[in-house]
């Protein structure tokens, strides 16, 4: 229901980008709905609304989100699309069924959410790291990423050496970033690797964000 609103120019409801658990606990309270197929009809509903406003806003136009912070109309869906998918495993693995996140939807959640990024680089992990990353998110584009006194910029093109090139497979990549999964598994088979100049930063890069 929020994010129509935020494209059509409505203020965002948080103003601390890093502080949403407290805020969503105190809506789930207010919000007394419990009946699963009931929300599921809201939730069917809501999307329909979203997918009417979003289709008509220009794609790279800037909506104000948690905390100030500027995104792109294309960020909005690409994170409810991360809400189903990766909440959606949660549910089904509480429920003992299985569960299959689509490749195409963690490449477009993945992306989707570069423009958020800067705004969540911990600092307590960053701090002291200038490193150039290169992330290769296979079926999707070729990204650099530069951490320099705890500040991040995002390019297209390399911003110096690189320090540390990431291949990795899109779903993998997402559930070890979202904590999901530990990142030891999908490295013994190849589906997160890492190397060049100082490949040991690897293992620092999921760490690097706070979670969105």
């Amino acid at each position: 229901h929020m994010y129509p609103e935020l494209v059509s120019g409505k203020a965002p409801p948080l103003e601390d980008h890093l502080d949403m658990g407290p805020a969503w606990e105190r809506m789930l309270q207010e919000d007394t709905e419990r009946d699963p197929i009931a929300i599921a009809k809201r939730i069917e509903a809501a999307t329909g609304v979203l997918l009417s406003v979003v289709e008509k806003a220009e794609w790279e136009q800037p909506v104000k989100w948690h905390g100030g912070l500027s995104v792109p109309v294309a960020t909005l869906p690409t994170l409810l699309t991360n809400e189903c998918d990766v909440h959606g495993r949660d549910v089904a693995l509480a429920e003992g069924r299985s569960w299959t996140i689509p490749r195409a939807d963690a490449v477009v959640i993945i992306e989707g959410h570069f423009p958020l990024l800067p705004h969540y680089v911990n600092e307590q992990v960053a701090s002291g790291l200038n490193a150039v990353y290169e992330l290769n998110v296979r079926g999707g584009r070729r990204t650099y990423l530069k951490v320099m006194d705890s500040k991040l910029s995002i390019d297209d093109a390399p911003m110096g050496p690189v320090d540390c090139h990431i291949s990795a497979d899109p779903v993998e990549y997402l559930l070890v970033g979202y904590g999901r999964k530990s990142p030891w598994g999908p490295m013994l088979t190849g589906k997160l690797v890492a190397w060049g100049r100082k490949p040991w930063l690897g293992l620092k890069f999921a760490r690097l964000f706070h979670g969105v």
